[in-house]
């Protein structure tokens, strides 16, 4: 049997199917998940969900990358007042030229102290600086934009260089170039830190994938590269990860892979210090249900293809087609871009942002095919938040693990959302877990990918040590902010959702498993806009925990879900109402069983 290509990380392939029903003159078909609808019980996936709907459906709306807001819940963001107009002055070429270029290293300088780095296009009508230059006079420019950047304490690496017809003369061609301008790495200075998650089938290759990448090897097709990210024997002798692994890939301001053959995770501290820039890949063995929760949590996503010197062409092509036409379907609404030149690259990271985009990548581990150009979109992939703004605000840190150390005491791992976390300062820790409070704590170390450092910025993860607290008063899903925020922890919280699958309606008092970043608990549906809900349909309602309270931020994407009921939502408001009394707990029971 011909071996298939199979993908992994950002890619998941498999035969998806996909069935949609219409609904006609108001009567609703048997659903998909019914006795009378045909069909098995796997249609009931997240990806199966999100590809049925149709533009005619609700839910669509609210998986778009800006939802429209429900107007009964959410004000309209007022337009924002147009740019006052200012007439040009007249300048001479060589006064213009000046202009251009004096606009341009101000608009750089600002980018890369804000953001760290800065891609840009020099000698384009819609890049940077002067325009219409031929190969002499963009060296020029470009020996002007080094020289400054230098003095910024930063790096310039030329991507690609272009010839292109001058939109003024159509016979003459223009000279351009896109420039990567990044901060060296150096005291004071945090290094630019990206998270990847790969998620595949299983034996799709993605232990190989992040082996080949983190070791600057290739594999010998028998196991060599992922031997070298197992940690267990178990997973040595079975060939398969069974544990939730996270792997630190380095670069440096030129954007060359610092990762050798020598790298290790007790080394990591060593490459962390010279990386101007990080990515942190994290993978485990999951089902293609992760690339729903990815969609309908608007991920971005890019795929990647393994395998393919062992795949006919054939098979290579029937996986491009099936997963070209899933990503075309209206829930989906991403557009594939299979990825072959250097060009196509720098095409997909600057657009990435935009969450339209699906790369899609052709590789093999043993011969090297694409990797070049993984490596390269990994250098130039962006960060999806402005962190540089966030780290203005108040300290905000969300705990994802908890350990006991001994000599050291607890340590919470976890990511800085905004702020800047600091030794020896007082932050509030909660929300505690019998009664939703926050107590005073202070950080007595943090650790940042091995290496001991004295602060952690917004966007970074991070290791903490808590002085004076026991291991049993955190868990995950806490936080530790500033005092200043005087946080709450919310026991409601109003949001904006969409049933993607549900066998009949959901009604008042409905329970659901919610998942909001790192909070995983129970929820009630104590109100509704709407009488009940169907598959496809949107509605605001009013979600109530069941066990204790969690502190939520309005704006944060969440999915829910119980049995083969899959829906997605957007937190609309908090609300720290009481604890429901015993009272109101025995009515609440007594008057689900007259309905029962």
């Amino acid at each position: 049997m011909a071996p298939n290509p199979t993908s992994p990380v950002h890619s998941q392939q498999h035969r998806h199917k996909s069935h949609h029903h219409h609904h006609h003159g108001g009567v609703y078909p048997p659903h998909h998940l019914s006795s009378k609808a045909s069909g098995s019980s796997e249609h009931a996936g997240w990806v199966e969900g999100i590809t049925r709907l149709t533009e005619n459906h609700a839910a669509t709306a609210l998986i778009a990358s800006d939802p429209a807001p429900l107007p009964s819940v959410i004000t309209p963001t007022q337009a924002a007042t147009p740019p006052s107009s200012f007439p040009s002055a007249s300048l001479t070429p060589q006064e213009d030229f000046d202009s251009k270029i004096k606009h341009a290293f101000e608009t750089l300088e600002s980018e890369v102290k804000r953001m760290g780095e800065s891609i840009v296009e020099f000698g384009a009508p819609d890049g940077f600086g002067p325009t219409d230059l031929d190969d002499a006079e963009l060296d020029q420019l470009l020996t002007s934009v080094r020289e400054h950047a230098n003095v910024l304490g930063a790096q310039t690496t030329e991507i690609r260089r272009r010839r292109q017809p001058s939109p003024q003369d159509g016979d003459k061609n223009m000279a351009t170039a896109d420039i990567c301008v990044r901060r060296r790495p150096g005291p004071g200075v945090s290094p630019l830190e990206l998270r990847v998650a790969i998620v595949g089938n299983v034996d799709s290759g993605k232990s190989t994938m992040v082996g080949v990448l983190t070791r600057s090897m290739l594999d010998d097709g028998r196991g060599l590269a992922r031997s070298k990210v197992f940690k267990h024997n178990h997973e040595l002798e079975t060939g398969r990860t069974s544990a939730i692994s996270q792997h630190t890939l380095c670069l440096d301001e030129s954007g060359n892979v610092l990762n050798d053959t020598a790298f290790r995770a007790t080394t990591t501290a060593d490459y962390v210090s010279r990386s101007a820039k990080i990515l942190t890949l994290g993978w485990s063995a999951c089902q293609k249900k992760h690339l729903g929760v990815a969609l309908a949590l608007r991920v971005p996503v890019f795929f990647i293809i393994t395998k393919i010197d062992l795949a006919p062409a054939h098979v290579t092509q029937h996986t491009l087609t099936t997963l070209q036409s899933i990503l075309k379907k209206p829930g989906v609404k991403k557009r594939p871009f299979v990825v072959r030149t250097r060009d196509d690259v720098v095409t997909c990271a600057r657009h990435m942002h935009t969450d339209s985009l699906a790369p899609i990548f052709l590789t093999s581990c043993v011969t090297g095919e694409g990797l070049d150009l993984v490596r390269l979109f990994y250098n130039l992939l962006p960060q999806r938040v402005d962190w540089a703004e966030r780290a203005g605000g108040l300290a905000e840190f969300v705990i994802d693990e908890t350990f006991g150390v001994p000599g050291v005491g607890t340590v919470v791992a976890g990511t800085v959302k905004r702020g800047v976390i600091t030794t020896n300062t007082p932050f509030l820790l909660g929300p505690d877990i019998g009664d939703g409070s926050f107590n005073v704590c202070y950080v007595k170390s943090i650790h940042y990918k091995r290496l001991a450092v004295s602060r952690v910025i917004a966007g970074q993860t991070a290791a903490l040590a808590l002085k004076k607290i026991k291991r049993c008063q955190v868990r995950k899903g806490m936080v530790l902010v500033a005092e200043a925020l005087k946080p709450q922890a919310s026991w409601e919280f109003d949001a904006d959702i969409a049933i993607l699958t549900h066998s009949t309606t959901i009604q008042p008092r409905y329970q659901a498993v919610i998942h909001c970043e790192i909070v995983r608990q129970s929820a009630r549906v104590v109100a509704m806009d709407k009488r009940r809900l169907r598959s496809g349909d949107r509605s605001t309602v009013r979600f109530r925990f069941m066990n204790h309270p969690e502190y939520l931020v309005a704006g944060s994407r969440f999915v829910f879900r119980e049995g083969r009921t899959k829906g997605i939502g957007v937190i609309v408001e908090t609300n720290a109402a009481p604890e429901p009394s015993v009272p109101d707990l025995v009515e609440e029971e007594e008057e689900n069983q007259e309905e029962q």
